[in-house]
């Protein structure tokens, strides 16, 4: 081979070795939180890597003669190489976990209006410091310009040698981890375990070989007994999109984010818990309904509505539990997005489920215009308005009611919805059209409740956000005036809101609850299940108004918060004093719960 040519062969294997340690370290990457790793998982995991570039690179002088098509045919690899390293950030960013090409069934879901706005904002992230991501095929196409058409008198075994001497780097990788994997006893993060144990490329060309070897465990039976407080009440509940804590007391320009919400909190029959966490892994929203219908932590990797979608499941839910209730779940995009019609009125068991397609045969958008956001979705106010007249129907027609609407606005990548209330000069668009957006909110919220009170009576409504909403670490950098910590980024992130609103005081005068105590989404259940007197099989989830204590446990990244301590168990850092014995708790219960979801979906 020429001299240039060998510069070329020696940049493949040196740049694209050096790549993918900008995604899966989180010193660069701080959407991923790192295992703890030792000398040989690294190890094993540049093999891994070197192993994939040697198979493909053997490939190529295996069929290729001029040394101009093998290094065309290496800026190609580069380039897909490079791409797969880019969109593995992309998904990160949007999920804060690897994906599992088995479980990804999230990519069933239909656009609902977002797939113009995701890739405009995929290519906007491409012409940022993400463009690095490609330095590699940027170098390899350059200097190919400069390789002319000769052809190399080389034998074809020589490719057969890099061809097998890959192949046994890669299966020695793929025994290194499974090996390592067998003490990663969670479902969640499993990819991102093999990855810094055997290397991203490797794992995503052989991810079939890698064993899933969990032990079954069992869920306790529950054994909390039941308050009743509010047995025979109605029960409505809003599931409000990228609704963070720290929204609520947030000041722009020294004026309140959300002045009525925040005046709203401090209301004699309101509790409102500071330190309540979304449990959310891949499904995000759907994760956080999941979890809430039913007191299940999700997976963690995968979307459960599509991987029960069409199949005959059968799971204790909130609306099973109030059988005799007319149970009505609403959505303001399209019925198909997570399987949403068919999983709430088939999975969690509601009489109905309305979204845009049966909100239009309603108020048509052509007759109605206002009542929708950009005809793609109807508007958070509209569907809100319809579930209180439907409920309000139900008690005249002398039936209780379960209402669960899930609001739509802020939605990732939070494009213009037509209206831009705050503008802070130092953050970009899509901060100041969510901040704008939870601007909004806040009137909605705290009207509906208004008008909801006075015409619901005898109902418990409860408000939550369901998940963060993504935005980088140096946005909230920007937006707080300081740097954060991972963790208080972290924090930010999953640190939701969680309101018990009873307009009678039948709640508040019954309970003297500290609301400065961790709860989580998977909670809610139980506190409905024990404030309406109902009987659940399982308990994962605690009732908030008890004296239990509770705690947060990220699906994804199983990170730990208690009143006491946090703790990671992918990292093994901590703060705070530990108990170990909690832990170990912790941990068989998510493990009990894992092993309870795959078999719903999988026997």
């Amino acid at each position: 081979m020429k001299n240039k040519t060998i510069v070329v062969i020696l940049l493949y294997f040196i740049l694209n070795l050096i790549n993918p340690y900008f995604i899966t370290l989180s010193i660069f990457n701080g959407y991923v939180t790192n295992f703890n790793n030792d000398f040989f998982d690294y190890m094993f995991s540049f093999l891994g890597n070197t192993a994939v570039l040697l198979i493909l690179f053997g490939v190529g002088l295996i069929f290729l003669r001029s040394n101009k098509s093998k290094v065309i045919y290496l800026v190609i690899l580069t380039f897909l190489l490079n791409l797969l390293i880019f969109l593995l950030w992309y998904f990160t960013r949007s999920f804060k976990v690897f994906p599992v090409l088995a479980n990804i069934s999230l990519f069933n879901n239909p656009n609902a209006g977002f797939a113009k706005e995701i890739i405009l904002d995929g290519l906007k992230e491409l012409f940022s410091i993400r463009i690095l991501t490609f330095l590699p095929f940027i170098v390899l196409m350059v200097l190919s310009f400069f390789i002319k058409k000769s052809i190399d008198k080389e034998k074809p075994y020589k490719g057969m040698i890099f061809l097998l001497s890959g192949l046994i780097l890669s299966f020695s990788a793929i025994l290194y981890s499974n090996n390592s994997l067998s003490k990663w006893p969670f479902q969640s993060e499993r990819a991102h375990h093999v990855i810094s144990t055997g290397g991203i490329y490797n794992y995503y060309l052989t991810e079939w070989f890698y064993k899933k070897d969990v032990k079954e465990y069992l869920l306790e039976e529950a054994s909390a007994e039941n308050s009743k407080v509010l047995e025979g009440y109605n029960l409505f509940i809003i599931q409000a999109e990228a609704f963070s804590n720290f929204n609520l007391t947030l000041e722009i320009n020294r004026q309140l984010l959300m002045p009525k919400m925040n005046e709203f909190i401090q209301n004699d029959s309101v509790y409102y818990f500071k330190k309540a966490y979304s449990t959310v892994g891949v499904g995000n929203t759907s994760d956080a309904e999941f979890s809430v219908n039913t007191g299940y932590y999700p997976l963690g990797d995968l979307t459960i509505n599509w991987e029960v979608y069409d199949k005959n499941v059968n799971i204790t839910s909130i609306a099973k539990l109030l059988s005799s209730y007319d149970s009505r779940a609403y959505n303001p995009t399209i019925e198909g997005f997570y399987a949403h019609k068919q999983i709430f009125e088939k999975f969690y068991g509601f009489n109905s489920f309305k979204g845009l397609e049966s909100y239009k045969t309603l108020y048509p958008y052509e007759k109605y215009p206002d009542n929708y956001y950009h005809s793609m979705w109807v508007s958070d106010k509209s569907i809100l308005d319809l579930s209180i007249l439907e409920a309000k129907e139900s008690l005249d027609g002398g039936k209780n009611f379960y209402s669960f609407v899930s609001t739509i606005a802020p939605h990732y990548p939070f494009t213009s919805l037509g209206y831009e209330t705050v503008v802070v000069e130092n953050l970009d668009k899509r901060w100041n059209n969510y901040l704008s957006q939870i601007n909004a909110l806040d009137t909605l919220l705290n009207d509906f409740l208004i008008k909801a009170s006075l015409m619901l009576p005898n109902t418990l409504f409860v408000i939550y956000g369901d998940h963060g909403n993504t935005l980088s670490k140096e946005s909230y950098d920007k937006l707080f005036n300081y740097k954060l910590s991972d963790f208080e980024w972290i924090e930010y992130q999953a640190n939701i809101p969680l309101i018990f609103y009873d307009p009678s005081n039948l709640l508040t005068s019954s309970f003297d609850v500290d609301t400065n105590k961790v709860v989580s989404q998977v909670d809610i259940f139980q506190t409905i299940v024990s404030l309406f007197n109902l009987d659940a099989t399982h308990s994962v989830g605690i009732d908030v108004f008890s004296s239990e204590k509770s705690f947060y446990l990220d699906s994804k990244n199983l990170l730990v918060i208690t009143d006491d301590f946090t703790y990671s168990f992918k990292s093994e850092k901590s703060s705070g004093n530990c108990d170990f014995l909690l832990l170990e708790k912790i941990k068989r219960l998510k493990l009990a719960n894992d092993c309870y979801i795959n078999g719903l979906i999988y026997d």
